[in-house]
């Protein structure tokens, strides 16, 4: 049977070290390159379009005046006026981009370290490679302990350490009002005995 993800059956609270492992995966996946590339892409974007804008600011006014050719006049100041003012913006914008960076990161930061979430078991029942995702991930259709299927495709982490017993584990944040959100990512079970595992909680 098809069923929601918050209506996935066994949701439980990690057990000690397994909190530790599946904290420290969470905090890896909240610092992780793509987070910081996709804000730097941002950035870069509100940077350039300005720049596009002066170019043609420039180009209207040397226009305007009947320039062929720049020279040091009330031009050159005029320039200088609206290239100070477009730096200023940008940096207006890459700090603005850069709170909400850091709101939304503290609150996911949060949510971890004070272990808000809970933990669910669950199995593969298919995957497939993405060429989209890294060589380490798969997407995955999975089910829970009662043999229901999770109506969403799953993306997993260390699809190599997963593979090997086609079982992990997802993750359910529970705010303090109630309120459910999930990630649709499938981490590797924890094992004691695992080289991977304890790698991950001895950080």
């Amino acid at each position: 049977m098809d069923i929601n993800a918050m209506d996935v059956y066994g949701k439980r609270k990690p057990r000690l070290k397994e909190m530790e492992y599946i904290k420290n995966l969470l905090l890896d996946f909240a610092e992780g390159k793509a987070t910081k590339v996709s804000y730097w892409c941002i950035a870069l974007c509100m940077a350039i379009l300005p720049w596009i804008g002066i170019q043609k600011i420039v180009e209207a006014v040397l226009h305007m005046y009947g320039i062929e050719q720049l020279c040091f006049s009330d031009i050159v100041v005029e320039m200088a006026v609206c290239v100070v003012l477009v730096l200023i913006g940008i940096v207006g914008i890459f700090c603005i981009l850069q709170e909400i960076k850091n709101i939304g990161k503290d609150t996911y930061r949060q949510d971890i370290l004070q272990e808000r979430f809970y933990v669910v078991d669950v199995e593969i029942v298919r995957f497939e490679k993405n060429p989209n995702l890294e060589t380490s991930e798969s997407l995955a259709v999975v089910r829970d302990l009662e043999e229901n299927t999770i109506d969403h495709t799953f993306t997993t982490v260390n699809w190599q350490e997963i593979s090997q017993t086609q079982k992990g584990l997802i993750v359910i944040f529970e705010k303090e009002n109630g309120e459910q959100s999930i990630r649709y990512r499938v981490f590797p079970c924890y094992d004691e005995n695992s080289d991977f595992c304890r790698k991950i909680v001895n950080r």
